[in-house]
């Protein structure tokens, strides 16, 4: 082999995140949230090792390189029934109200490619994995909720077939101080009660 020749690429691998992944999990949720998490890393980093929480390692897929998590996605299915709001904090209260909207659904939570991996496809193809979770799942659909000015999870949502449902407004955000509008994306599966349409 000349200097000149480049080893290609491997394809990505998919698979479930552990508990050995919570510190690179938590940078991506961070880099998802935009920075939200930064302040109190510690804690993220401890809210992804608790098994079951909404953004624990349990519910969370690892897109993996060379031995190294470049991207990750955490899912988690909604309630079907109604969501006491009462109970949910001030903070997340927009985030609730939207998802109460799609009760059944799969919620896509989270999505982030480290900087130096984008544009590779990697984000289309964990947005496409959460699909097929979803239907294989017999779930109704997927959701997510965007802020408004994320263009890169729009568009990613829009060349998925989901589509804005429902808007609120977060009124506080580290990047937004006087807040930020929120959508809730969703696509209909063609599922009732766990049965096919």
């Amino acid at each position: 082999m000349t200097g000149a020749e480049t080893l290609a690429e491997p394809a990505p691998r998919f698979r479930r995140a552990t508990a050995q992944d919570a510190l690179a999990l938590a940078g991506l949720i961070d880099l998802s949230n935009a920075g939200a998490d930064r302040p109190d890393f510690e804690r993220a980093v401890a809210n992804v090792l608790v098994p079951g929480s909404d953004v624990g390692f349990d519910n969370a897929v690892i897109l993996e390189m060379f031995g190294t998590a470049v991207a990750a996605m955490i899912v988690n299915p909604l309630p079907a029934g109604p969501v006491d709001l009462a109970a949910v904090e001030t903070l997340h209260l927009p985030f609730e109200m939207l998802k109460a909207q799609a009760g059944g659904q799969l919620y896509l939570r989270n999505i982030a490619v480290l900087p130096q991996h984008r544009g590779k496809g990697y984000g289309s193809a964990l947005a496409s994995l959460a699909l097929d979770m979803a239907s294989l799942g017999c779930l109704p659909g997927l959701c997510a909720v965007v802020h408004r000015h994320n263009q890169a999870m729009r568009t990613l949502m829009t060349a998925r077939g989901l589509a804005v449902v429902a808007s609120g407004f977060l009124p506080s955000h580290p990047d937004f101080p006087s807040g930020v509008d929120i959508d809730l994306w969703s696509i209909s599966l063609g599922v009732s009660d766990g049965i096919p349409a």
